[in-house]
């Protein structure tokens, strides 16, 4: 896609007689694209597919396959291109018993051959859920981060490094918290100093480790535990400003079910700086999947949420940090947004909560994304603000039956509420 447009500039679709899924993709310099995850090879379940597409038009260079010598199901999870442009796959590759086999390896990226591939027995056999994530070092060195069992129902986090030339396994580590529930990783990333970063759950409670990239050795490890105390879980991360360690994921809420919940973290210590946790309008299941920071240092979180009216929706939430933010510790406190009745025959009153005199806006959205209604665009007090809206647009003409959104962005952060109108 054109990246100021979005204009589709090719589109490539493949299948086979049988099944294929991609799970991952990543790009080389000159833009090619490499995507692998599975494919059904009509006999004994599934081999790892690896394919490259063509920068300038889409079309498939070269497609290869790969498995181990049990001939079972063997699952890819991520790709990453490193400064050779060659692409590294790590994945996993299972036998007749616990456990599977990590595998990784890396391609020639002009013709698909194998320039080196290391099998290290000791990975939990679930081809269900990506249990694999890498990351390519400044010099070409792979970082693999997997799980591995720890007892008859416990995990511990893994973490491999492979040298860049030949896969040379240069050091590898096993992470068990100190507490006897299991440390189960989602996610991996390194920061702009080369540290390595694992997200997960631990006993129950967020988990998130630096290690040092030369030996493996622990930096810090943190944890978040929600306001009940209940299940909390980690599913992705990012370097934020001043090198803050950026995390979401969902944690369980007082009555809120689970809340997308975002906090940032010290880089050199750990210690947490502030949270930030959405509730949706129907307190059901809210989870913060991926996330990721502008150049301006604002915070973009994506995920879904569960609403009565709809199910599962796409989430979206942004997040501005004041200049300050990330560099003294501060605490958000949760913001009061009602919007009822709802559904509505013919208006809603908004009620909700400044937090400080803040210039805000009120808009109101269709289930397409576009704006139908502006309710207030200007400065606004701190303290409990009361808006109505009649169910109308801007020219003051009444909206079709349905769902609406609306919106209220006071340039830290931006909060949703969903709107069902009646006739």
């Amino acid at each position: 896609m054109d990246g100021a447009t979005g204009e589709v500039l090719w589109s490539q679709h493949y299948q086979t007689s049988l099944d294929e899924t991609a799970f991952a993709i990543a790009c080389d310099s000159d833009g090619n694209a490499y995507i692998t995850g599975r494919a059904d090879n009509g006999s004994h379940g599934d081999d790892i597919l690896i394919m490259r597409f063509a920068a300038f038009d889409g079309e498939i260079d070269w497609i290869e396959y790969a498995g181990g010598t049990a001939d079972l199901e063997d699952r890819a999870w991520a790709i990453a291109v490193g400064p050779d442009d060659n692409p590294v796959i790590t994945g996993i590759t299972t036998n007749t018993e616990d456990p599977a086999n990590y595998c990784t390896f890396k391609l020639n990226r002009t013709t698909g051959d194998v320039i080196w591939t290391k099998t290290v027995l000791g990975a939990v056999s679930n081809i269900m859920q990506p249990i694999g994530w890498l990351e390519i070092c400044d010099n070409g060195d792979v970082l693999v981060a997997s799980r591995t069992w720890a007892g008859a129902a416990s995990y511990d986090v893994v973490v491999h490094r492979y040298a860049a030339a030949d896969g040379e396994l240069l050091w590898d580590i096993q992470y068990n918290s100190e507490e006897s529930g299991p440390d189960d990783p989602r996610n991996m990333i390194c920061d702009s100093d080369g540290n390595i970063l694992v997200v997960g759950v631990t006993s129950g409670n967020y988990m998130v480790l630096k290690f040092d990239p030369s030996n493996g050795d622990l930096i810090w490890a943190s944890d978040y535990d929600g306001p009940p105390g209940w299940y909390d879980l980690a599913s992705c991360v990012a370097e934020g400003p001043n090198g803050n360690v950026i995390v979401s994921g969902f944690s369980d809420g007082t009555g809120t079910g689970w809340d997308v919940t975002t906090l940032a973290l010290d880089p050199d210590t750990g210690e947490e700086l502030w949270v930030e946790r959405y509730d949706s309008i129907d307190h059901l299941t809210d989870e913060g999947t991926a996330l990721a920071v502008s150049d301006r240092g604002d915070i973009y979180v994506v995920g879904y949420t569960y609403l009565a009216f709809s199910d599962s929706d796409i989430l979206s939430l942004r997040y501005h940090l004041e200049p300050s933010a990330g560099v003294e510790s501060t605490s958000a406190p949760d913001r009061n947004f009602q919007a009822f009745p709802n559904p509505s025959h013919s208006g809603v009153s908004l009620v909700f909560d400044v937090w400080r005199p803040a210039p805000i806006r009120v808009t109101v959205h269709d289930i397409a994304g576009r704006r139908v209604a502006m309710l207030k665009d200007g400065l606004a007090v701190q303290g409990q603000h009361h808006l109505v809206w009649d169910g109308s647009d801007n020219a003051g003409v009444s909206l079709k039956p349905g769902a609406y959104f609306i919106n209220i962005d006071d340039g830290v952060s931006s909060l949703s509420r969903k709107v069902v109108l009646l006739r």
